[in-house]
């Protein structure tokens, strides 16, 4: 982060100015009047975010708006969203390789199609959950799937703006993942 010094001369810096940092009769001051402290960089980076109204209600907390700005953008990356990205991935990777093997090992005179149920494998909540819990086993993972990710990457999945699977009736109880990514 840059700011400007007295002089006039602009100073790279940490996410505030040295005098903000390190004055604990300032950080007093923030806690007693239940006050957030805003630089202009904390709020391009608030915009650069696009946070909503939501997300910008714990900037306001007292203290300083770039601490819980800091929290903010390591849980876009590697929060929820991320887990959600990983549950997909392997959702599609292992959905895929279930349809292949069913393809390989059907009689190639059976036209494959979703009113055919028979000939295509239904990826359902249950075997996604045990699907996904052996591939996360198998890479250590100290943290198994929940039904919870099931369902957000299922619904992420058939969306519309994603459309990598779709539902394979009105119940929504399985999805078959398209082979390619739709245009």
């Amino acid at each position: 982060m840059r700011y400007k010094k007295a002089d006039g001369e602009l100073t790279d810096t940490a996410s505030r100015p040295p005098l903000l940092r390190t004055s604990a009769a300032f950080i007093s001051e923030l806690q007693l009047h239940g006050s957030s402290a805003w630089t202009v960089d904390d709020l391009i980076r608030a915009a650069t975010l696009r946070l909503d109204c939501s997300q910008l209600r714990s900037l306001f907390a007292p203290g300083y708006a770039a601490d819980a700005l800091d929290d903010l953008a390591w849980a876009q990356t590697h929060g929820p969203a991320k887990r959600l990205r990983l549950v997909a991935s392997v959702l599609v990777e292992i959905g895929l390789a279930q349809q292949k093997m069913a393809q390989d090992l059907s009689d190639p005179s059976v036209v494959v199609s979703l009113s055919n149920h028979d000939s295509i494998p239904l990826l359902t909540r249950d075997v996604a959950l045990s699907l996904i819990d052996d591939r996360l086993t198998a890479a250590v993972s100290t943290r198994g799937v929940t039904r919870d990710e099931i369902d957000a990457a299922f619904t992420w999945l058939t969306s519309p703006y994603v459309a990598r699977a779709i539902w394979t009736d009105d119940t929504h109880t399985a999805i078959v993942i398209h082979p390619t990514p739709s245009p």
